[in-house]
């Protein structure tokens, strides 16, 4: 610091000191103020930790159910596909109902296999 802007600063706590009674009102209007913006700063600081906090666990929660619907969505494909196959199978191609019954539940079970 210049020794113009030391000299400054030193002539200023003196005129504190001799007119303290003149300036300790806005001293003192200053420091509560100052409190004041310390205090609203520390809430602030808590509510956007706190935020950051539900933040992530939305995320989780947004990832959760992100996969959640893959597997189903994976799921509904293999349901289509064993319901596509029964459907369009020839029944010519089977000797009896039963042996039509009987690829019906291996499709279905294979499908089911899947999933476990």
């Amino acid at each position: 610091m210049s020794e113009n802007k030391l000299r400054l600063v030193k002539e200023l706590l003196e005129s504190f000191k001799t007119n303290r009674e003149v300036h300790e009102p806005f001293v003192m209007s200053f420091e509560e103020e100052t409190d004041k913006a310390l205090e609203w700063t520390v809430k602030q600081a808590k509510r956007v930790q706190e935020l950051k906090e539900e933040r992530d666990e939305w995320k989780d929660t947004a990832q959760s159910y992100y996969m959640t619907n893959q597997e189903l969505r994976e799921q509904n494909k293999r349901h289509r596909e064993a319901i596509d196959y029964v459907m369009t199978a020839e029944i010519t191609h089977y000797d009896s109902v039963e042996q039509l019954l009987a690829d019906v539940k291996y499709v279905i079970e294979k499908t089911l296999e899947g999933e476990e």
